[in-house]
């Protein structure tokens, strides 16, 4: 087995084939034990490597699941490899080998050839040590973990060796005269290392060899420019005496004799091809002369070269205008250059044939083309089979044969292809298309857009890309940082794609950075190269998709223009539900042809897929590249269909969030709530729609299946306003619209702002006490007292539009049996308020009755929780609990609901802490802290956090309380839940004054308003007593 980490970290078995390790925090797992391999790494270390700061629930379990995953991967890598991941008294080791299981790291490879490279004195004998060590290297160590803090010191020091390992073998190279080769082996590193001495002295050295004394000069001249600015220094003695000697044209320098090289020029680490002539590659080519960089295809441009090691059919696949024919012409470049069996290349451009002319389309049309570009005389009489006779020339040259823009005429390329590799040994094809040519020795390399973050300015490729072909159109604009950030979100919404940021770049002598980004809606027109020097589809965006939608057949166009109903990922059953044409003669597209067509789509690089892992393993999901969704969504408006596809949309999420429904208070609640986590952007989606539509009754459904699970994990953004607009929405006014209308009363009180939350609302009109007096003292009737709670009047209005909902429903049992689902919720104002606290409790007792005496004794459990919470909290009584001897606990247990037991939980922990009972209270709180978590429910972990954080303030862990102070901030910012923030902010002011510094504590409690104050301070000294925070007439 191998490992490999010489970037992107790798796996694979013992004959070299990878084996895919697919999860992002597996890869870290195994990047984090083989950076310390062969020592023992603690549990905790590893957890911090993988998720940071951002902890999963359950840690310690969530790591046990990780390293069963890695255990397994490394059993498909080789029998028993799962013995090679030790467990250890102190925590987890990755081993060498044992019972006959071997695991090896190509890093340890590196620094092997190093050692025996530098023991050697012959140039033969280092070459020899050093032999395949630049395949070794395919990018930055550990890849994505480059940048982690816990990677840095050993990615520092393996670069370093790589450049000690490209000296070494770029000497022995002129020792051997072999200067063409070595100025090959330094020059793509120059730009990176402009003040290391032996990479510059070393190709000065090879390009005066090879009869480029200028280029000497001028590395020399960059050299001491590098070193004055940047250190204050000359260069080694060493190199200035070289300088001297090329300037003389010293004969020592050619002792050897240099070789004569294949490649006057080698090809830069940015993989431009600028400046290629006849001089530069073999005579044998035609390959396009580009006059621009290609910038950030390094590792796929090694990929290329080394997948043409080993098969004779590459096929570059790609959307339009990801640079698949540069990326291709760079890629046979270098193979020209670099390559002792390629000894010539032929660039075929394939546009040229027409797939709606029959005589054009064919394997012998491409064979004519291939004829005239090689310039091969035409044999008369038809003696000679034309393809064997260009398949023997290809064979005799030892040719590399660019096939471009092969997916319109996708079935001639295969024939023309596997006669010609069936009957020759040396030829070589490299094929660029948006489909494969499914040959079976066809060898499938996906070009993917460019990366928009994560480069070495801080930037990715994408944005140098921008950046640079800016500088070409507007050579003296200076761009901010400002400019930066508009460019690179602007990359961002073109997917990465270069054409796109190529002729958005060539606006910018007309518009600026942040002008292109807010007309980028009309980025299919607005983003354009004049016609000259471009075929016509690489002059617009659209004029790229729209030689892709020509190609597609009706079942393909139709799908691919559904999925633009909404712009985010699917699964297949959403796509197959809601693309699909109902059953019928003559429809363009069946569901039972659906995945096919998915699969067409994809192998043409027009739907995306992205693979995720869950508990029940891999999930593939399918979207469309926000360019290719807005070009999608323009042919579904022009189609008319928008209207049954919106609808089948809507109706499959609605009934699915109705199934969800069903489950969320059941055994099956954590896989729902995780279903509903994954596709809460197409129930927002289709909740809109409906309200678009005007459909009423969808929307009430949507509104109702959905209101729980927003409530229960905190994503309550707008959740008040959705439920206003829902009750405003024309439609059936039913027992279903009766209860939408009764959550939006019981969440709105009808003044000022819509509340984000609710629970902000109900905070507002029940903080206690009611006055504050900032000028000295809690005294209610104090002259100077400031009102915390919104006047009796607005709560008494708020109360009875609440009860006047209530009364919306039928009086028969259908009407009566919606109500009392929400009745109990409704009363939850009422039982916070002294004037209805009574109307309240019997609106509650109710409720719970009836449905007690309908034998839905779990919901009628679960609503006593929410009573006496309030009951607790606000009035200090203690719970009732449900009538009849029911157990609400054993209820809730039995019944496998685990967020009514959550609920529960939070007035037991109300109890024990006005018992002061602290053993209970903790054990409370970490049982309810432990199910939200299991239930990912973030708004109700970052609550429990702060009980737990105040708890470890109580116990006097001043460190773990601010650790999950933190946290619980985190938690409650990310889903914009400000109950558990406000409370955070107080156990901060707490934890300020336990550490001595009243001052802190004073200044955090008054960046809090007057009514969160009041329920920071009554959340803090409910645990910790009164003396937890400043007196209040110390905070202004």
């Amino acid at each position: 087995m191998r490992i490999e980490v010489l970037g992107a970290v790798r796996l694979a078995d013992g004959t070299g084939a990878p084996v895919d390790v697919p999860e992002r925090k597996v890869r870290a797992l195994l990047a984090a034990l083989t950076l310390s391999r062969g020592e023992t790494v603690p549990a905790d270390v590893l957890v911090e490597r993988m998720w940071g700061a951002q902890l999963p629930a359950n840690p310690q379990r969530v790591l046990q699941a990780k390293l069963s995953q890695l255990r397994s991967l490394f059993d498909a890598a080789v029998d028993g490899g799962r013995d090679l991941v030790a467990r250890e008294p102190g925590g987890y080791r990755l081993i060498g080998g044992g019972s006959g299981v071997t695991a090896d790291v190509d890093a340890d490879e590196l620094h092997r050839r190093v050692a025996q490279a530098q023991d050697v004195a012959g140039a033969d004998e280092r070459l020899a040590a050093l032999d395949g060590v630049d395949r070794l290297w395919r990018g930055r160590p550990y890849g994505e973990f480059a940048d982690e803090l816990w990677a840095a010191a050993e990615v520092a020091a393996l670069e370093e060796l790589h450049l000690e390992a490209v000296e070494l073998r770029a000497s022995a190279l002129l020792e051997a005269g072999r200067p063409g080769d070595a100025y090959v082996a330094v020059q793509p590193l120059l730009a990176a290392h402009p003040t290391r001495e032996g990479l510059v002295a070393t190709a000065m050295h090879a390009a005066y060899l090879t009869r480029r004394q200028p280029e000497s000069f001028s590395l020399y001249e960059r050299l001491r420019t590098h070193l004055a600015d940047t250190l204050g220094i000359d260069p080694d003695p060493r190199t200035r005496e070289l300088y001297q000697q090329i300037l003389r044209q010293s004969p020592d320098l050619n002792r050897r004799g240099p070789d004569r090289p294949r490649a006057s020029q080698a090809d830069t680490g940015d993989n431009t091809d600028r400046g290629a002539s006849s001089d530069d590659l073999p005579r044998d080519n035609n390959l396009p002369r580009h006059r621009s960089v290609l910038l950030g295809r390094d590792e796929e441009t090694a990929e290329a070269l080394g997948l043409l090691d080993d098969r004779r059919l590459v096929t570059v696949l790609g959307l339009g205008g990801v640079g698949k024919t540069r990326f291709a012409t760079a890629v046979t470049s270098r193979a020209l250059r670099e390559r002792s069996d390629v000894d010539s290349a032929w660039f075929v451009d394939l546009t040229v044939l027409s797939a709606a002319d029959p005589g054009s389309a064919t394997s012998d049309a491409i064979v004519a083309a291939l004829s005239a570009t090689m310039g091969l005389a035409r044999v008369r009489g038809g003696r000679t089979d034309p393809i064997e006779r260009v398949a023997a020339a290809l064979d005799e040259r030892r040719a590399l044969v660019v096939l471009d823009n092969c997916e319109h005429v996708v079935d001639a390329v295969a024939a023309f292809t596997a006669d010609v590799l069936a009957g020759t040994d040396h030829v070589r094809v490299l094929a660029t298309s948006r489909e494969p040519l499914n040959l079976p020795e066809e060898q499938r390399l996906p070009l993917h857009p460019l990366a928009v973050d994560d480069g070495p300015d801080g930037y990715g490729p994408a944005v140098a890309l921008f950046l640079d072909r800016t500088r070409t159109v507007a050579p003296h604009l200076e761009l901010g940082e400002a400019d930066v950030d508009a460019a690179t979100e602007l990359c961002r919404r073109l997917d990465g794609l270069p054409l796109a940021i190529e002729l958005a770049a060539g606006r910018m002598n007309l518009l600026s950075a942040g002008d292109l980004l807010t007309r980028i809606t009309d980025r299919l027109d607005l983003f354009a190269r004049p016609g000259r020097g471009a075929p016509r589809r690489q002059q617009t965006l659209r004029g790229m998709l729209d030689w892709s939608w020509e190609l597609l057949d009706d079942a393909e166009r139709a799908l691919l223009r559904r999925l633009a109903v909404h712009p985010a990922s699917w699964t297949l059953d959403a796509i197959e539900e809601t693309c699909a044409d109902p059953a019928g003669e003559d429809v363009p597209l069946r569901r039972v042809d659906v995945l096919p067509v998915l699969a067409r789509l994809v192998d043409r690089s027009l739907v995306a897929t992205t693979h995720t892992a869950g508990a029940e393993g891999a999930a593939v999901r399918y979207r469309l590249l926000e360019t290719v969704a807005t070009y999608a969504d323009e042919q579904l408006e022009t189609s008319g269909e928008r209207r049954d596809v919106a609808a089948r949309h809507v109706e499959y999420f609605r009934a699915m969030a109705e199934c969800a429904g069903e489950h969320l208070f059941g055994p099956h609640a954590r896989d729902w709530v995780a279903w509903l986590h994954r596709e809460h952007a197409h129930l927002d989606h289709a909740l809109r729609e409906a309200l678009r539509a005007e459909n009423g009754a969808e929307a009430v459904r949507l509104a109702l299946a959905s209101f729980w699970f927003r409530w229960m994990t905190g994503r309550t953004d707008d959740l008040v306003a959705e439920l206003v607009a829902v009750a405003a929405c024309p439609g059936p006014r039913d027992a279903a619209y009766a209860q939408v209308a009764v959550l939006a009363a019981t969440s709105f009180d009808g003044d000022g702002d819509v509340p984000r939350h609710p629970s902000e609302l109900l905070e507002a009109h029940t903080s206690w006490p009611l006055v504050i007096d900032p000028g000295g003292g809690a005294d209610a009737g104090a002259r100077d007292a400031v009102p915390v709670r919104p006047s009796a009047e607005r709560t008494r209005r708020w109360c009875e539009r609440v009860l006047e909902a209530l009364g919306r429903f039928a009086d028969d049992a259908a009407g009566v049996a919606a109500r009392v689902r929400v009745q109990w919720f409704a009363a939850t104002p009422l039982v916070c308020s002294a004037e209805f606290r009574e109307r309240g409790e019997r609106l509650f007792d109710e409720a719970v009755e009836y449905l007690i005496a309908d034998g839905d004794v779990r919901a009628a459990a679960f609503a006593v929780t929410q009573r006496d919470w309030f009951l607790v909290e606000h009035w200090g009584v203690r719970p009732r609990g449900l009538p009849d001897g029911y157990d609400a606990e054993a209820i809730l247990r039995a019944h496998g609901d685990d967020y009514g037991l959550t609920q529960l939980l939070a007035v037991a922990h109300l109890v024990a802490e006005s018992d002061g009972d602290v053993e209970r209270a903790a054990a409370v709180a970490a049982e309810a802290h432990a199910l939200s978590e299991d239930l990912d429910l973030p708004g109700e972990s970052a609550y429990w956090e702060v009980v737990l954080a105040l708890q470890a303030l109580r116990a006097d862990d001043l460190d773990l309380c601010a650790r999950r102070l933190d946290r619980a901030t985190t938690l409650a910012r990310q889903i914009g839940f400000g109950f558990p923030t406000v409370l955070a902010h107080g156990g901060h002011a707490a934890l300020a004054l336990r550490r001595g510094d009243r001052a802190r504590s004073e200044a955090l409690l008054e960046e809090l308003g007057l009514p969160d104050r009041v329920v920071a301070r009554r959340g803090v000294t409910r645990v910790l007593g009164d003396d937890a925070l400043p007196a209040p007439d110390r905070v202004r």
